[in-house]
């Protein structure tokens, strides 16, 4: 799962409910959100961009910006491969 950070970025989150008490439209639950670690096994900086099936960039996480210099609401609306140097590799 993914959530929306105030400044238009997302991040993977782990969600965990369970069921306090009430049944049918009653029922009252109780979640706790955790976010997750980047998932490297090697060390490196992952970066994430969630884009349309077309390739337009939706938006981004914090290590995007962090990488590149840009505000995560720069990438909104930009066809990702305009940001890649090697659009074959991303194809792959």
């Amino acid at each position: 799962m993914v959530a929306l950070h105030k400044a238009r970025t997302m991040f993977p989150i782990s969600l965990m409910t369970t069921r306090l008490a009430g049944l049918g439209s009653e029922t009252l639950f109780m979640g706790v959100i955790r976010k997750m670690p980047a998932a490297s096994t090697d060390g490196s900086e992952i970066v994430r961009f969630w884009t349309t099936a077309s390739g337009v960039v939706l938006c981004t996480d914090t290590a995007a910006a962090d990488s590149f210099g840009l505000d995560a609401a720069q990438y909104v609306g930009q066809p990702f491969a305009n940001l890649c140097t090697d659009v074959e590799a991303i194809n792959r």
